[in-house]
């Protein structure tokens, strides 16, 4: 398991949400707060500004204290990456937490000067298909109504509107929920009656 270090990554989230132009982004003190918290997994697109290459693909960040890294990354750092090579930077994060069976999306921040070249969608991507490792059947977000960008993303992966939560980001702003569902949820019970077929009870897939 390679480990980065704690106080360098919670400095490049901060950075990244002072850059947000929305007003919601997080202070230090609430990253740090958040990436520690249990039950947390962020995982973090990494960058080698010095020639402009990938550093290998993510590393991934357990509400533990550590990081963990896939084996590219693992190489890149073991040949002398630490926290104060100035060269490393992280383009975009995202992070979700899960409670059995519900899990929600807690934030997915892209550095401005890294979007539309596939950063959110890659981190997107990785939180679905680690909560479905995970056997978690819904995953939730919010996301303010006129962030048109960041909808059009979620919607690409499946997630529908649900509801509008009024004043969610305080100061009248509001947030629409959406939801992505990664197993079928049944309700009810099914029943057959003789050779007829007749139905007892109905079943519903949502």
């Amino acid at each position: 398991m390679c480990q980065l270090d704690e106080g360098w990554a919670i400095e490049q989230v901060s950075v990244l949400e002072s850059r947000l132009d929305d007003r919601t982004g997080w202070t230090k003190t609430q990253v740090q707060r958040e990436l520690t918290a249990p039950d947390r997994t962020y995982i973090a697109d990494i960058r080698n500004s010095s020639d402009g290459s990938d550093i290998g693909s993510q590393a991934e960040f357990q509400g533990t204290g550590h990081f963990a890294a896939d084996d590219d990354t693992k190489t890149w750092l073991a040949n002398g990456w630490t926290s104060e090579r100035p060269t490393a930077v992280m383009r975009g994060y995202a992070g979700y937490w899960h409670d059995g069976l519900s899990g929600e999306m807690t934030s997915v921040n892209v550095d401005p000067r890294h979007r539309r070249v596939g950063v959110g969608a890659g981190l997107v991507k990785w939180i679905i298909e680690d909560a479905k490792r995970h056997h978690i059947q819904r995953l939730t977000l919010e996301v303010r109504p006129d962030n048109i960008p960041a909808k059009a993303l979620y919607d690409g992966f499946g997630f529908r509107h649900t509801t509008r939560l009024k004043n969610y980001y305080g100061q009248g702003v509001d947030a629409d929920e959406m939801a992505l569902d990664l197993e079928p949820r049944t309700v009810g019970f099914v029943g057959v009656l003789g050779d007829n077929d007749h139905r007892r009870e109905g079943t519903k897939h949502e």
